[in-house]
């Protein structure tokens, strides 16, 4: 992943569309290390805020928190890294004031003896349900799923 992290730096120097980087990712993940997958999720927020492009190969989708709408999990997603497969274009997603959007890692709520569906279930009602700044959901998030 630090290999993937630093390449997709180098990438998005260029001024690359989020799906171009992913399809760059892939393309060296599939180059030098061939049989390995990974998955990125990557969020380019427009200037003002006014909307944000998200391209997802594989990893799980972030969930949108809205002041005044339910909480959902954004539904784009494309194929794994590491598989040569084509990214779909990144989505435009239209955010109002105030929303804010949670990304995390697999790692935080996939457990052997849960089901992932339930695990985001849990996730997206701890966070619509959450009074706390970004850094005090985080801190519950991490205090709630940390237990296995």
């Amino acid at each position: 992943m630090g290999e993937l992290r630093n390449a997709l730096r180098a990438y998005a120097a260029q001024n690359h569309p989020p799906h171009i980087l992913l399809q760059q990712l892939d393309h060296l993940l599939c180059l030098h290390q061939p049989g390995w997958t990974a998955t990125v999720c990557i969020v380019l927020v427009e200037p003002g805020n006014a909307g944000r492009r998200v391209a997802d190969a594989g990893h799980l989708t972030p969930l949108l928190l809205s002041p005044r709408r339910t909480p959902c999990f954004l539904s784009e997603h494309g194929p794994l890294l590491g598989l040569g497969l084509p990214q779909p274009s990144a989505v435009s997603q239209c955010v109002g004031p105030g929303s804010q959007l949670l990304m995390i890692t697999d790692g935080l709520i996939e457990t052997r003896n849960s089901d992932i569906l339930d695990r985001l279930r849990l996730l997206g009602a701890i966070a619509s349900n959450s009074q706390d700044d970004p850094d005090g959901l985080c801190t519950t998030l991490v205090d709630t799923f940390g237990k296995v």
